[in-house]
């Protein structure tokens, strides 16, 4: 998959939940303020200071992944739930239905970056599979994270984002999963006073 294709529709669900949850907006805000604050304009060192933001897009990508499924070739016979299934069968995990999972997500339907930091953060690691894994995962992995990453520092930074008509969107499959209607957001310049002298 094209990783134009991954970012930009990633980062419009991931304005769609900050728009839909003000109280993360603010949260993730904060945290990049506090970043610059500390970083200035090292911006290796302010990628190093948003583990919050990151986890939003993890977040982002757990709720709305790109591609709904992975596909892979068995190497070895396989026994699932007293399904044998022999080597060399293709087999799909369905990443949308993962990341939806009560099993594996507490309100799996809940907008939480929370989940993937500080002690949740281990309990989750396998559990976010929209780049793939192992040694067939997305090539552009690391740039599409860098690129998304970037992009929300300078939105959080500038602008309050908010949804025009604040109704719940859906999806549909058309090669990617897309939102089943256009969104509309506001970008409303933020200004950030300034600290006590």
């Amino acid at each position: 998959m094209e990783l134009g294709e991954q970012t930009s529709m990633t980062l419009q669900w991931h304005l769609y939940e900050m728009a839909r949850n003000l109280t993360v907006q603010e949260m993730l805000r904060e945290e990049v303020l506090a970043a610059r604050h500390q970083a200035g304009e090292d911006m290796n060192r302010m990628l190093q200071l948003v583990p919050l933001l990151k986890a939003s897009i993890k977040e982002t990508l757990r709720l709305h992944p790109i591609a709904i499924t992975l596909q892979r070739y068995l190497v070895n016979d396989l026994v699932l739930r007293d399904y044998m299934i022999p080597a060399k069968t293709l087999v799909q995990v369905s990443v949308y239905a993962l990341g939806r999972d009560p099993t594996f997500f507490l309100n799996p339907n809940k907008f939480d970056p929370t989940r993937w930091v500080g002690k949740n953060k281990d309990i989750t690691h396998f559990r976010h599979l929209s780049f793939g894994w192992g040694i067939r995962q997305c090539v552009g992995r690391r740039i599409a994270e860098a690129e998304m990453t970037l992009f929300l520092i300078h939105i959080l930074e500038n602008f309050r984002v908010e949804i025009q008509h604040l109704k719940d969107v859906g999806t549909v499959f058309n090669l990617i999963l897309m939102p089943d209607q256009p969104i509309f957001f506001t970008f409303r310049p933020f200004t950030q006073d300034p600290p006590p002298a």
